[in-house]
């Protein structure tokens, strides 16, 4: 509402964009994966923790716990605000991958994974 009157909207200055970076994307990640009736695992909800480790360049490694109990090596890119990522799980589940975007004023990750089930990460 406040920005609704023409003099308030002037002086609103819009906050700059997070820069993203080896220095804020390592660390512990909190993530919800919401699966629905469509995707490959039917309808669930998957939490769990993602530790980041800048790996060089745009690559990061980590490993990522579920509520599931399954753990897995987790391999990622950085591109701009996209992510691609691809968590192995061992010969039980194999690979799943990862296409996120991280928001511009936040540290959070959304995406999809390759099972079609919806991704949301935020650092701890």
């Amino acid at each position: 509402d406040w920005l609704k009157s023409e003099n308030n909207a002037k002086l609103y200055e819009e906050p700059p964009i997070l820069a993203i970076g080896p220095r804020n994307l390592s660390g512990n990640w909190r993530y919800t994966t919401n699966c629905g009736s469509g995707s490959r695992l039917g309808r669930m909800k998957i939490t769990g923790t993602l530790t980041m480790r800048h790996a060089g360049g745009r690559n990061y490694t980590g490993t990522l716990s579920n509520s599931q109990g399954f753990r897995g090596r987790v391999s990622a890119t950085l591109r701009g605000r996209s992510v691609s990522a691809v968590t192995n799980f061992g010969l039980l589940i194999g690979k799943v991958s990862l296409k996120a975007r991280v928001d511009d004023y936040k540290l959070v990750l959304r995406g999809r994974d390759s099972n079609g089930c919806s991704f949301y990460a935020s650092k701890r």
